[in-house]
């Protein structure tokens, strides 16, 4: 019996209305479009019989032999959903700003009282606000780094929580110009350098003491961490930056100007793949080969390209050669293609 391939396309729309909505009557409020169809091993044709499916099976995917994909989709919650990484973000961005302006407040009012109070008095009051600016900027830097990650579960709709778990984890961790480039914020190269600012900060600057090979050269590394955590001017810039990355991830997916097109393919009982297009990033491909593909060794991209060549896939492979193309492998993810 020759291998058969099912996929399953489900359209995500944006809530703004941002994404074709090109959906059956029958479909009509119910949020998304479904098309059910199978692709046969060997000859790659289509059939489609269309058969509307329940929503409530959106983020839950399941197969003929029972094996089940959660995948990211606009009902995902917590951890999946780029809401959530966004309230966490915007909760940091204001603590950070407001233990800033404590710190600025604190530090006013000794100056004003430096004669009332003596010495070691006010030395004891300057000791308990010295960590104020550098928490500041850790703070300010965990900002960032919610609303890149917020941005980043939008790229990933349709992409399993397995994935996305290992991608933030360890793909991505805390490189903040490497998800910049993924999610396509454009930045200048000041941005790319304060960013890297804010890497260092979260990772080692504003968290652990600076590591000096003697006693001149730590208090050289000290002092330059003092002047850099004590400097407003380039802590507005970076709460502007952040606020410019916050801005970019509310824009994806709800733009009506530049509409995205979202498609979630079964290939045989345990492959997938996901597509979207459109929406502020640039065209994403993520698959997962099937166990029938990896059998027959038809697994380059070649191979599953010609899965999708025909009609109502045109829009998947228009794009293949600029798209970016990555591999969901149970233990990596492999990028195939950069998008161009």
């Amino acid at each position: 019996m020759s291998a058969r391939a099912k996929w399953l396309h489900v359209l995500f729309p944006s809530t703004s209305g941002g994404m074709h909505e090109n959906r059956p009557r029958a479909m009509r409020g119910a949020g998304y479009r479904t098309t059910l169809g199978v692709l046969r091993g060997k000859s790659c044709r289509f059939e489609h019989p269309h058969q509307p499916m329940n929503s409530r099976t959106k983020q839950t995917r399941g197969t003929s032999s029972g094996v089940q994909m959660q995948i990211l989709s606009k009902d995902s919650v917590g951890h999946y959903d780029p809401r959530a990484w966004m309230t966490e973000g915007d909760h940091l961005l204001e603590s950070a700003k407001a233990m800033r302006a404590l710190w600025m407040l604190r530090r006013k009012q000794l100056r004003t009282d430096r004669n009332k109070r003596e010495g070691a008095h006010r030395a004891a009051l300057l000791l308990k606000i010295a960590g104020f600016p550098k928490a500041s900027l850790l703070l300010l830097g965990y900002a960032v780094e919610m609303y890149l990650k917020a941005a980043l579960a939008k790229a990933y709709v349709g992409c399993s929580e397995p994935m996305f778990d290992r991608d933030v984890r360890k793909r991505f961790g805390h490189h903040f110009p490497q998800i910049a480039k993924e999610i396509a914020f454009v930045s200048s190269l000041e941005d790319r350098n304060d960013l890297l600012t804010l890497q260092d900060l979260v990772l080692l600057g504003a968290r652990y003491p600076v590591k000096g090979d003697d006693r001149r050269g730590y208090r050289a590394l000290e002092n330059a961490r003092h002047t850099q955590a004590w400097d407003n001017k380039e802590f507005r810039r970076l709460c502007k930056l952040a606020t410019r990355i916050k801005a970019h991830a509310q824009r994806i997916d709800r733009d009506s100007r530049r509409p995205a097109s979202m498609k979630f393919l079964r290939i045989d009982s345990d492959g997938m793949l996901a597509f979207r297009a459109g929406g502020h990033l640039p065209p994403r491909i993520t698959y997962r080969l099937s166990s029938a593909q990896q059998k027959s060794g038809l697994t380059s991209l070649t191979d599953l390209r010609q899965l999708f060549d025909v009609p109502s896939l045109l829009e998947i492979v228009l794009v293949w050669d600029r798209a970016l193309i990555v591999e969901d492998t149970p233990k990596v993810t492999v990028v195939h293609q950069q998008a161009s």
